[in-house]
């Protein structure tokens, strides 16, 4: 089974000044089997972070073979300077296990936060159709599988609905209008039929009778009789 080895650059941790006490601009490779890989570079910094730049590497023998790792002052004008370099034995790394491990500088206190993954290359494969590729960095983006849904349309049929009414009847395909209540459905109780009020306004009681009013009259008018006068 071929192997291949995934290492991601994290930090650096104290690393070396440059002449005069200045801080460097880190640049790091890592060297396996013939094989150099290059990362970006950090610029004036003794802490520098890589925020997991990832490189890979074909493994021929874990047991035998060795991570380099070469730290340079990155220049723009000229040739990088070298500042140092650690090693890593990949003798006891278990398969399929990501691990994190810290590589000292030989010639200085400073070090580096890595973490080592050794995979089957064929996997590997697999994860490399959804990556891209800057410089000699890989970085690891989620692959998108296109899914073509096919649309199911089922044929729908409709007979015309032909009215027997003469004059205007209902659009062919409409359905005919329903008159009255619908038919009661199997599980629910039959509507309540309420009973209507008879038409118009009831009958009005009569007003009973009046009594009459006691017949009025008026004293005859005129002037009393005069008495006559006497006979002579």
């Amino acid at each position: 089974m071929t192997r291949r080895l995934l290492v991601t650059l994290q930090a650096g941790h104290n690393l070396p000044h440059k002449s005069l006490g200045r801080n460097p601009d880190p640049l790091v490779t890592f060297e396996l089997g013939g094989q150099r890989k290059s990362s970006s570079h950090c610029s004036n910094t003794t802490q520098p972070t890589w925020h997991n730049q990832i490189f890979y590497f074909d493994l021929k023998d874990q047991n035998t073979e060795v991570l380099t790792l070469n730290l340079y002052d990155y220049e723009t004008l000229s040739k990088n300077d070298f500042m140092g370099k650690g090693t890593q034995s990949l003798q006891h790394l278990p398969f399929n296990v990501p691990t994190t491990v810290n590589i000292q500088l030989t010639n200085h206190r400073g070090y580096f936060t890595v973490q080592l993954h050794i995979q089957d290359a064929a996997m590997q494969q697999v994860i490399n159709q959804g990556a891209y590729q800057t410089g000699y960095v890989s970085q690891v983006v989620p692959q998108v599988v296109p899914v073509h849904v096919s649309p199911i349309v089922s044929p729908v049929h409709v007979s015309p609905v032909i009215s027997p009414v003469q004059g205007y009847g209902s659009p062919p395909g409409y359905p005919q209008p329903q008159y009255g209540y619908p038919a009661p459905q199997p599980g629910y109780p039959a509507p309540q039929v309420y009973p209507q009020p008879p038409m118009g306004y009831p009958p009005q009681q009569g007003y009973p009778p009046q009594q009459g009013y006691p017949p009025q009259g008026y004293p005859p008018q005129g002037y009393p009789g005069q008495p006559g006068y006497p006979m002579y």
